[in-house]
């Protein structure tokens, strides 16, 4: 039986790792060569979003109540991000991811 959500939840991490790279790599101000140990998670978390981005689609536009539940709070206890924001969160993790993937698997040839 294959993990639930497993594809929705690889592309929600790395969009949200790949967010908190960029938040704490700006943090002041600047962005440097300093700042690359901040991206090596998203860059380890791509392949897998990148792998089942169609299946991304297909979940998502199956997702219920039930599933969005389950995603919040698997996006607060990996991330420790506040429930209070993370149903927002998500739904925007997964617009950009879409897009970022749709994008990326366009350049593929």
């Amino acid at each position: 039986m294959s993990e639930r959500l497993k594809e929705t939840k690889e592309v929600l991490d790395f969009v949200i790792s790949l967010g908190e790279a960029c938040a704490e790599s700006l943090a002041d101000g600047q962005l440097t060569l300093g700042d690359i140990p901040n991206f090596w998670e998203p860059l380890t978390n791509i392949s897998s979003a990148i792998d089942g981005w169609q299946e991304v689609i297909e979940e998502i536009e199956n997702l219920t109540i039930d599933d969005i539940e389950y995603l919040s709070d698997y996006v607060v206890d990996e991330f420790d991000i506040e429930s209070d924001t993370v149903e927002s969160m998500i739904e925007t993790a997964l617009q950009t991811g879409v897009g970022l993937l749709t994008f990326i698997m366009s350049l593929k040839k």
